[in-house]
């Protein structure tokens, strides 16, 4: 250290120490809070410092200069006893003393209770009145008011109790709390202004003492030396006391100073005064209380480093909360005081030391008391330099959407990284330093999330809440082992050994099993006493257990040897490295669960816990860093970290961090060799941590295996010289199959054709010839074309075009008749002549109809636009497309459709403010909202299959498709749709709630009182479940499922079959079956042995179930999943097993089958079947499903469609009834018939949510973001329809388009690529503000993009991505909102091609809400334009060409920009409407296309067109002043 800067830290201790100089031992006594019970926190408690002349004071008692004086320093105030209030976070019971750790969320202080003198001190209860109870009585999580002393104990800060009381009431915390700042604020923060005769008197008392001082120099002089001391050892030298007071030099200057005789004692004791005085002064500070060393406050030692470091971390919270990185200078010098050691320096030292930081270019200073940080390296300090992302990856989990990553660890063997979805999903990332491709993914769990991941020699171990599964790093499985309810793993002590903890679903003990880890068998199972939520393998295994238990086990005998009772609420994770455990956690404030903000630390040698680390976020995971054991991470699911070397002093040696990830952390690790850590979001995103450029995960990893590469061959050019030899051709010993002589050959002809199975099936035989009646095929027909049930395939609309255009006869405008589907007529008119024949009865068995065969789309080159969908359809009802994942939903969304009440609950919601996404029943709204404007047209439910795919619970039950697994592989459609028929009622139960409620009108008449949730009262079924026991004990139980499943036991099949004949009946009938399976259905009885809580015992119990009321939507699951099931509904006694209607069969609750039955009660409940979904299970065709809808209101007049995906058809009455072996009921929905839907369900209106026009909804909040919007102010908001507004609309590419070169080389489109919306701009078109867009959102996009499309969407890399964007980026849901709020008042949408935008963006807008540019300004009679029609007939005009030639601009140069789009479509259509007031737009729609002809319609460059134009005029000028008009420009003026 330099000269200079020793003498100013010098004479910064000087000034400090004369400063201190009034607090003396005389004025000690004076303050009052040293005589009163200061209320304080906890983390005041833990700062308070030894008050530095109090233990000269007690000496001058004629106490030990050892023993601890008692008193402590509260900034400016001195202080003996404290109150504080918290939880009891830990309790430690000793023969003499209790010791009680009380958490009062700002840190944990030990209270001892001394049992000797434990009477009186507890009280139990709350208020001035309170119960006397012993220690014994202390129980974890109790909150206590504690007053007591302070004192230090082995250099830890505790309380002596005075008395302690167990409060009753939660609210005296927050007074304590309220208390506690107040008192900080008018009383602890400010100095003590002492009388002055109270000065006057204490000096005149103690007037020898100072006088004494002054002649001999005082502390100040002893203060000097020891500081020369100090800074003769060193800038950051620790100096020991014990050498202090050997040195010679610094004993005479403490002999000169003391007022005493110059003892060995007295001197010991002034030179610990000077020490304990300038550490109340803020030029020394204690570096470790238990060695007695101290070290000096210098800008080069401590306080530099940590100064820059909290100017470091405060900007970038700054940066991160959108504040700036300029740091304010007071809250710079505040965050620096609450570290312990620099509490106490002097403003001006700060100060100071930030000047020097700023001449060596640390800091430069931004504006007037605000410092900014020149460089980005790492802070100085001990944890070292700083970590930074370094990798991030997504794991792509199918188009439905992300279901999230739920477990990632690194390996241990190879530089992989390992992670694991909530889908079952297992992935390995490959770290070659720049990059980390993908490795390896393979299912491993299929519909269970993967919990945890482990890695050795054998390879890879996942563990789920099913099964635990053994992988080589290549996927292939090596073993599989079953464990129901498995929460974690862990390697045993052995080599050969694997732990796995589960807790049986069924409620039984927890067990811990071990597993051999090459076989994958269980060698033992052990019963343990607490659920295992984690384990660790150290000396002794470690397992964590729900309760918040620490227990460690011996892994020979697997014997618990020793508890630590760590969180109160619950463990969240630990780790374990050498000797020292780490935990984090809960605790229990008022009953619920909050996350402990302190990490525990635990020394496992002497079994007691070290002081915990501070976390204010709180920690859901802990992790030690292997290489360096003193290094604990720390991380919050909100993406803070914290990095703390717990081997420095008061854990000063701390680094924050913070990730931006989209989601909440789901997972982490630390790699091996402690140069990364990995980090998992519940957005399916995985980040690498590192802090160098250059890093590995292990020491010394082994080489990954990787697949064999093809060696292309050698390329041989073939020239006319070439000769041919220069190919090579195989040998061959023998003859060729070519060279054999024609003798072995015979034409045998062409192969007969196959007969259909349709034929083959009535074939009647005669002897060895058989016969059938004659069909509609003709003599020498090919009969196989007619296998397929003589299907026909609608032929591209290009190609009905072209041949349009070949016939003359043909208009060119005329579109292809839509009718049934052409094809099936032979099989509508067989089956309504077989019902006419058969009343009650429609015969399929004939063959599958071709409307209940599977449907699927065809692609040209031209897209799906080009398909015919109206050869499908000629209903006015929209159909549903089949190219979208997890579209078998497409049966059951329809029937929903039809069901009123829940169409209009849902078309409500959608007009509220909902803030929940995903929302099922918003996007349910959206749809329902597209199929009532569609008129027959197709619609597609992309946006709902998109949010469906995103539900958790959707992908925990195993309904969601994805890329690289099918929930159909494994079990049926009809299981499938089952499954999800109940979670979305249930689903949708719950994002209602009782909001929905609270718009009723009225309810049911089973209902008692108003109904909290509406739908619950629209499909809730009310049951009571009643436990009977031996000895007639009742206890009952209510439920109310929304869908019952129908069961098929040997009980209910004999009473379906054997019916009791009602009056007037003499055979049982099909409804008399179907009744007898509902009402087993609805009362099951099952015994079973079950615990009595009236006997207390266990009884074999019996259990019934009782139906108390009717629901208003009878949804059924038919559960037929069994041959001997599927017999009931196809059983050929029977005509039709499931009834038509209430006119056939009447549903009540049964007991005597006698009973007379009064339509008029509330009890009795007449149904009509509304929809029928079943499941077509063809021989040659994959299943699908299929949903049959009575379309009307009317009940006596039922009709009868199919909806199969987008093929919409009437049906005959009746068909809906029929099941084959080919076609099994899956859900039956039966609406009530005494229900007056006008009545009771009418909601009343609901005004929209304007305030999604009005107010920004945008996801990123910077201060950079690009505002080209000015939104709508509350009177702008349309209120009448026809407001005029012009759209655009941006999409990038989700994924690529499949495609496959037929053998006649023609390319054939499989799957086209799939896009998404990424920006969409509204401008304002019919005021004033002509032109402004009111919305401009760019979309907020978390799944991959496969291509940005830059050159036409302006879409660029990083546009979309929340945490790098700088565009005003929304959910998709939120400007899809904003659309159909536009749409439902009326708005008219300008726009060029706004057909392929409505299709992308998922809505569809009625026609005369739409004026598309495209479609005006093409010729679609050519009668006097025929030579315009070589012009027609090319593409449809491009919105570039007409810009250039109305307004002779040239727009999309680069890129493509929505809100130029946007003004220039209203500017063209500006145009059309002058044309059309003028009566001009037919020679105007002449002259473009005149003009495109000449460009080929393409604009050129419009400047230069323009200049050529000039130098036209210019020679024209020319030549009319030289007379010749006819003689052409030189090339020069060209």
């Amino acid at each position: 250290m330099t000269g200079e800067r020793a003498a100013a830290d010098a004479g910064a201790g000087r000034t400090a120490v004369q400063e201190q100089a009034p607090d003396s031992t005389l004025l000690l006594g004076v303050d009052t809070l040293m005589w009163a019970h200061a209320a304080l926190f906890v983390a005041d408690v833990l700062g308070c410092t030894e008050h530095p002349l109090a233990r000269q004071h007690a000496e001058a008692s004629g106490r030990s200069a050892d023993e601890p004086a008692g008193v402590y320093m509260l900034w400016t105030h001195p202080i003996r006893t404290v109150r504080i209030c918290g939880v009891v976070a830990m309790l430690q019971r000793q023969k003499t003393a209790t010791v009680a750790s009380v958490d009062d969320g700002t840190g944990v202080v030990p209270c001892v209770i001394w049992e000797r003198s434990a009477d009186g001190v507890l009280v139990k209860g709350s208020g001035a009145a309170g119960e006397p109870c012993k220690s014994a009585d202390l129980r974890l999580g109790d909150l206590v008011t504690v007053m007591g002393r302070l004192s230090d104990f082995r250099g830890e800060r505790q309380i002596l109790v005075g008395s302690m009381r167990i409060e009753s009431d939660g609210n005296v915390e927050a007074a304590e709390w309220l208390a506690a700042l107040d008192l900080r604020t008018r009383v602890y923060r400010r100095p003590l202004a002492v009388p002055r005769a109270v000065a006057d008197a204490a000096a005149a008392a103690h007037g020898a003492a100072a006088a004494a001082d002054d002649a001999g120099g005082g502390a100040s002089s002893l203060a000097d030396a020891v500081l020369a001391h100090m800074d003769a050892q060193g800038e950051r030298a620790v100096v020991s006391f014990r050498r202090a007071c050997a040195d010679p030099q610094l004993r005479a200057a403490a002999a000169a100073a003391a007022a005493r005789a110059a003892s060995a004692a007295a001197v010991d004791g002034a030179i610990a005064g000077a020490f304990r005085a300038l550490v109340a002064a803020g030029a020394v500070f204690q570096r470790d209380a238990a060695a007695d060393t101290y070290e000096r406050v210098t800008h080069g030692g401590v306080l530099g480093p940590l100064l820059l470091a909290v100017f470091r971390a405060e900007a970038r919270a700054g940066a991160a909360a959108g504040r700036g990185d300029a740091v304010p200078l007071d809250l710079a010098v505040l965050r620096l005081r609450e570290y312990p050691e620099l509490q106490r320096v002097p403003r001006a030292r700060i100060v100071e030391s930030v000047g020097l930081l700023v001449a060596a270019g640390d800091l430069f200073e931004a504006n007037e008391g605000r410092f900014g940080v020149s460089n980005a390296g790492a802070p100085a300090g001990a944890v070292g330099p700083l970590w930074e992302e370094r990798h991030r990856q997504h794991i792509a989990t199918g188009r439905g959407g992300d279901v999230g990553i739920s477990a990632v660890a690194f390996d241990q063997l190879e530089d992989l990284l390992w992670a694991g979805t909530n889908s079952g999903q297992v992935s390995s990332f490959l770290n070659t330093g720049s990059s980390m491709p993908r490795y390896t993914s393979f299912p491993a769990h299929r519909g269970s999330s993967v919990r945890q991941l482990l890695s050795n020699e054998q390879g890879v171990y996942s563990l789920s809440t099913t099964n635990v599964r053994l992988s080589n790093r290549r996927g292939f499985q090596t073993w599989n082992k079953l464990m129901p309810g498995a929460a974690c793993m862990g390697f045993s002590g052995t080599t050969s050994e694997l732990l796995v903890a589960s807790a049986p679903p069924a409620g039984g003990e927890p067990v811990l099993s071990v597993l051999n880890l090459f076989r994958g068998s269980v060698v033992k199972e052990i019963t343990v006493d607490q659920s295992i939520v984690a384990m660790k393998r150290g000396r002794l295994l470690v397992h964590a257990t729900a309760s918040g238990q620490v227990l460690l086990r011996d892994p020979k005998t697997m014997r618990a040897e020793h508890t630590i009772q760590a969180h109160a609420g619950g463990i969240a994770d630990i780790d374990i490295i050498g000797s020292t455990l780490v935990t984090c956690g809960f605790f229990v404030r008022n009953g619920s669960p909050m996350v402990d903000p302190l990490v525990k630390i635990y020394d496992m040698r002497m079994m007691r816990p070290l002081a915990p680390i501070p976390f204010a976020a709180g920690a859901s995971f802990v992790r030690f860093n292997p290489r360096i054991p003193t290094l604990v991470f720390s991380f919050a699911q909100s993406g803070k970290m914290q990095i703390c070397d717990i081997m420095s002093p008061n854990y000063t040696s701390v680094t924050f961090l913070r990730a931006e990830v989209p989601g909440l952390l789901t997972g982490v690790d630390v790699s091996s060799s402690g140069e990364a850590f990995a980090l998992a979001d519940s957005a399916s995103g995985i980040s690498v941590w590192s802090n160098r450029q250059s890093f590995f995960f292990n020491q010394y990893s082994r080489p990954s295996d990787y697949c064999d590469m093809f060696t292309d061959k050698p390329t041989v050019q073939i020239f006319d010289a070439t000769p041919l030899s220069a190919i090579g051709m195989p040998h061959y010993s023998a003859a060729l199959l070519s060279m054999w002589p024609s003798d072995l050959f015979a034409n045998v002809g062409r192969q007969p054709p196959r007969i259909p199975p349709e034929i083959l099936k009535n074939v009647k035989m005669n002897d060895f010839v058989g016969y059938v009646q004659n069909t509609s095929l003709k003599r020498n027909q090919n009969l196989v074309l007619a296998t397929r049930g003589g299907r026909e395939q609608p032929k591209f609309r290009s190609q009905q075009q072209r041949e349009k255009q070949r016939k003359s006869s043909v208009s060119l405008g005329q579109k292809q008749k839509p009718a049934h589907y052409p094809g099936i007529k032979a099989a509508a008119a067989a089956s309504a002549a077989a019902a006419a024949a058969t009343p009650g009865r429609v015969e399929l068995g004939q063959g599958i109809p071709a409307f209940w065969r599977r449907v699927e789309i065809r692609y040209s080159k031209f897209g799906i636009e080009d398909f015919d969908f109206a050869f499908f359809n000629g209903t006015p009802y929209g159909g549903l497309e089949t190219d979208i994942q997890n579209s078998y939903l497409n049966s059951l969304l329809q029937s929903l459709f039809f069901l009123r009440p829940l169409r209009e609950l849902v078309k409500a919601h959608i007009r509220t403010n909902c803030a929940r996404d995903p929302c099922l029943s918003c996007e349910l709204g959206f749809l329902f909202r597209m199929l009532e404007d569609s008129k027959g047209v197709n619609c597609q439910a992309s946006n709902f299959l998109r949010a469906f795919a995103s539900v958790q619970q959707a992908n925990a039950l195993g309904v969601v498709e994805t890329e690289n697994s099918n929930p159909a592989d494994t079990q049926s459609y009809s299981v499938l749709i089952q499954t999800v028929n109940r979670f979305l009622l249930e689903q949708i139960h719950q994002e209602l709630g009782a909001r929905a409620a609270s718009t009723t009108t009225s309810t049911p008449s089973h209902e008692e009182g108003l109904a909290d949730e509406y739908i619950k009262m629209l499909f809730g079924i009310p049951l009571e479940t009643v436990t009977t026991c031996a000895m007639r004990h009742e206890q009952s139980r209510a439920a109310t499922p929304f869908v019952l499943d129908l069961l098929y036991d040997s009980k209910a099949s004999r009473r379906a079959l054997e019916m009791p004949c009602w009056e007037g009946r003499a055979q049982p009938t099909p409804s008399t079956g179907f009744h007898a399976l509902l009402q087993s259905s609805f009362h099951r009885e099952s015994s079973t042995r079950a615990w009595c809580d009236q006997c207390q015992n266990y009884h074999q119990s019996t259990q019934s179930r009782r139906l108390k009321g009717l629901p208003t939507l009878l949804s059924i699951n038919a559960n037929a999943t069994t041959d001997a099931d599927l017999d009931v509904w196809i059983s050929e006694d029977m005509n039709t097993f499931l009834p038509r209607s209430g006119d056939e069969y009447v549903v009540v609750d049964l007991e005597d089958p006698k009973i007379e039955i009064d339509l008029s009660s509330p009890d009795v409940a007449v149904y009509d079947l509304r929809a029928v979904v079943s499941e077509v299970v063809p021989d040659d065709e994959a299943p699908h499903l299929v949903s049959c809808i009575n379309v009307s209101e009317d009940t006596q007049n039922p009709s009868w469609f199919i909806f199969n995906d987008f093929l919409v058809q009437e049906i005959t009455h009746g068909e809906e009834l029929q099941f084959e072996e080919w076609k099994t009921p899956a859900i039956i929905q039966y609406v009530r018939r005494r229900h007056e839907l006008d009545k009771h369900f009418n909601l009343p209106s609901v005004e929209p949510d304007y305030s999604i026009l009005v107010e920004d909804q945008k996801i990123n909040q910077r201060e950079d973001l690009l505002i080209r919007y000015q939104l709508f102010t509350p009177d702008e908001v349309p209120r009448t329809p026809g407001y005029i507004c012009a759209i655009d609309t941006e999409f990038v590419a989700m994924s690529h388009g499949e495609a496959e070169i037929r053998s006649d080389g023609t390319k054939s489109t499989i799957r086209p690529p799939q896009y998404g919306l990424a920006r969409v701009s509204v401008v304002r078109g019919s005021d004033e503000t002509t032109a402004i867009p009111f919305i401009d959102d760019y979309i907020h996009i978390a799944g991959p993009i496969a291509d940005y499309v830059t050159e036409f969407s302006g879409i660029k890399p990083g546009d979309l991505d929340v945490r790098t964007s700088q565009m005003p980026l929304v959910s998709l849901k939120v400007a899809y909102k904003k659309l159909r709020l536009l749409v439902d008042l009326g708005c008219v949408f300008v726009g060029h091609g706004l057909k392929g935008d409505c299709r992308t963006i998922n809505i569809l807008i009625p026609p005369h809400q739409i004026i598309d540019t495209v479609e005006i300004f093409h010729i679609k009679k050519h009668g006097r334009h025929a030579a315009l029609l070589c012009c027609v007939l090319r593409a449809k005009l491009s919105l570039r060409f007409l810009v250039w030639f109305f307004f002779k601009e040239d727009i999309q140069l680069e890129s493509h920009d929505s809100i130029e789009d946007a003004r220039a479509a209203l500017r063209i259509y500006r145009k059309y409407l002058e044309a059309m007031d003028n009566g001009t737009f037919e020679k105007l729609l002449e002259d473009i296309y005149e003009e495109g002809r000449v460009y080929n319609f393409r604009p050129p460059n419009a400047a230069m067109h323009m200049q050529q134009q000039a130098q036209q005029a210019l020679q024209r000028q020319a030549h009319q002043r030289a007379g010749s008009h006819t003689r052409a420009p030189s090339s020069e003026l060209l």
